[in-house]
Formats: C-alpha cells, structure tokens, sequence
C-alpha cells in the first residue's frame, strides 16, 4: 500500500478582470500518512487554494491519492477529510460543547454516543470546562482548541489547516504550536497546515515544503 498523499499533475487557476492567473501547473508532491507536513510560503502564493482543492471545495485539474487510492472523483463529504479555516467557524449561538457535537450530529450519532464523545474528547484537550461557554467568551487559543476539537471528534483521515496561529499573540503562539504538536500525535490523523512562518514550520512540521514561483522549491525535515 502506498502510504502517502499525492498530488499528481495539479494545475489550479482563477479568473482575475478577464485574465486567467495560474496558481500552480503540473504540480505533484508527495506528503507522507500519520505526521505533520508544513507548507510553508509568502502570502498570495496558493496555500490556501491548495487546501482547499485537496478539500474538494474549489475546481482543478489533476489527480489526488490518500494511501494509493484516488479520492479527487469523490464529492467532499466522502473524503473523510476535515478543514479548519483561519477564522474557525465556531458558531456563535451554540455552546462549546454544541460546536463540537455539530459533526456527529450531522452523523445522527445517538445523544449517549454524543455525549460520550464530547466529554471524552473535552477531557484529552483539557477543555471541560469550557463546554457550557458560547464562542464570544474564549481567547484566540481557546476558540483555536475548540475549532480542533471539532475537526477531529469524526475521526477524519486528513486534517487540513490553514495558518492556526495567524491570530494570536507571540505567547499564546508558542503554547498553540507546543499543544498542536503534542495532539496531533495522539491522533491518526494525516495533517497539512500551512503557514507564512518559518518558526511555524520548524517548530511543529515532521517535513516542511516550500512554495515559490508556483512550484516546491524545497522539500525536508526541519534543523
């Protein structure tokens, strides 16, 4: 079995004031299953849009494989991949521990299997006693903490995120990059996270690929 994620052949394009302007053009990668691969680059260079076609959530062309097996023919819902943005998406009516639940409700998971899960998960990432609190309540980090809380209680083969640390401060950075470092290990989760930052890359990436001129430029374990 192949055990990776592929980009094969990936080309991705938009439509600017009439002119078409290439993000990427034959690109293909390979990041290896169960670790943490940093893409690191400057703003504007396609991070993002690259998440999000792995996502099935913007058009291209070419080839995705998770493990040898091709997963671009299939809707997004199928992929067994969970995205979390730069600004989180927690919804602000709903409590803490709603938020979380959201996944598995849209599962029709049992209220006992919700109620089980919620606590186990609130338990592992220390957030208990955060789950009666609505969103507008928490820190940058916490709402950080909860937003991954939900992307992983479905279990998900691939974790994408995109630049989790942009909005906090240079402490609460530190401690957000140690935390999602010592998580994700705990999880077999597959994880891309992009990021502008090098001490991002270094501090929390098992490889760390660079984009520059529409292409990766590097490719290594971090020094």
């Amino acid at each position: 079995m192949n055990s990776s994620l592929e980009l094969r052949n990936v080309s991705l394009s938009y439509q600017s004031k009439g002119k078409e302007s290439v993000v990427f053009h034959s690109l293909s990668v390979s990041f290896p299953i169960k670790g943490i691969s940093v893409i690191l680059g400057a703003s504007g260079v396609g991070k993002t849009t690259l998440l999000s076609f792995i996502a099935g959530i913007l058009p291209g062309e070419g080839e995705i494989a998770f493990e040898g097996k091709r997963i671009d023919q299939l809707p997004p819902n199928r992929r067994e991949i969970a995205y979390v943005t730069q600004d989180y998406r927690l919804y602000p009516h709903m409590t803490v521990f709603e938020n979380i639940a959201f996944p598995l409700r849209i599962m029709h998971a049992s209220r006992e299997e919700i109620e089980r899960r919620v606590g186990e998960i609130a338990k592992r990432l220390d957030i208990s006693f955060l789950l009666s609190r609505k969103p507008k309540a928490l820190s940058g980090g916490q709402q950080q903490t909860i937003a991954l809380a939900r992307s992983l209680i479905w279990n998900p083969s691939i974790l994408l995120l995109d630049e989790p640390f942009s909005g906090l401060d240079p402490n609460s950075r530190v401690e957000c990059r140690h935390f999602f470092q010592t998580v994700l290990r705990d999880f077999p989760v597959t994880t891309l996270l992009v990021t502008h930052s090098w001490d991002d890359a270094m501090a929390i990436g098992d490889r760390v690929y660079v984009i520059q001129d529409r292409k990766i430029s590097f490719e290594g374990t971090p020094v």
